[in-house]
């Protein structure tokens, strides 16, 4: 007699990497209520994350709202220094349209600013941004600490009053932008893990600073499927 049996397989979920960065596209200026440019976001389940740095004499000026293609981003999360004379500010869009589209960022009086806008890809296209961290302090070195994962990238931002100085990233965090025009500024990315911890040496210091980080996340893994595989058993 033969008999015909089915062995149930179960086949993993897809593990995917984490977010990359396409494009970094700086916009700076001094004395102004708003930046603005044209950005290219083509690629395969992007995301747009902006790190809008101000400087001015207290109180500094916010951002009251930020688009891409006159749809609106979604304020992440701020912090201002000490002085109230330096903010940092995260702003992201899921799935901002393909193609090049007009960047713009509004802020609530006259400041100096620099907007540094990332193009990402592979990430999540709905709930992509995960943990944050912010902190201010007067000092040499900036130190932010969140929960994330290995399939999550990192980011971090700084604001300093003044310029005359740059920023050294610590361990393997990747350098995206580095200027102290109109005022001090720096990011970097960092794979991400249960405690990820980045940092910035600013140099020429102590400086009053603000720094922000946050997490993005890759897009969900596929579900794992059961699939049934006959035997025949003699």
């Amino acid at each position: 007699m033969k008999l015909l049996v089915f062995l149930l397989l179960l086949l993993p979920s897809l593990a995917l990497a984490q977010p990359t960065v396409t494009t970094v596209t700086p916009i700076t200026g001094t004395g102004a209520t708003s930046c603005g440019a044209s950005i290219d976001a083509t690629g395969t389940n992007t995301g747009m994350l902006a790190a809008i740095a101000l400087a001015s004499s207290a109180p500094v000026s916010t951002v009251t709202d930020a688009s891409y293609n006159s749809v609106p981003m979604t304020f992440v999360v701020a912090r201002t220094d000490s002085q109230d004379a330096a903010r940092i500010e995260y702003w992201y869009l899921h799935a901002p349209t393909t193609g090049s589209n007009s960047f713009v960022a509004n802020f609530s009086d006259l400041v100096d600013f620099a907007c540094e806008v990332y193009v990402l890809e592979n990430t999540r296209q709905t709930g992509a941004v995960g943990n944050t961290s912010v902190d201010a302090q007067t000092s040499s070195s900036t130190s932010l600490n969140l929960a994330s994962a290995a399939t999550e990238l990192v980011f971090d931002a700084v604001v300093g009053e003044g310029s005359g100085g740059d920023c050294t990233p610590g361990g393997s965090q990747a350098e995206r932008y580095d200027d102290d025009s109109p005022s001090l500024h720096c990011g970097s990315t960092l794979v991400g893990s249960a405690s990820t911890t980045l940092t910035q040496t600013l140099n020429n210091g102590p400086w009053f600073w603000a720094a922000a980080a946050v997490a993005i996340k890759q897009p969900a893994a596929a579900a794992a499927t059961i699939r049934r595989k006959p035997i025949l058993i003699q």
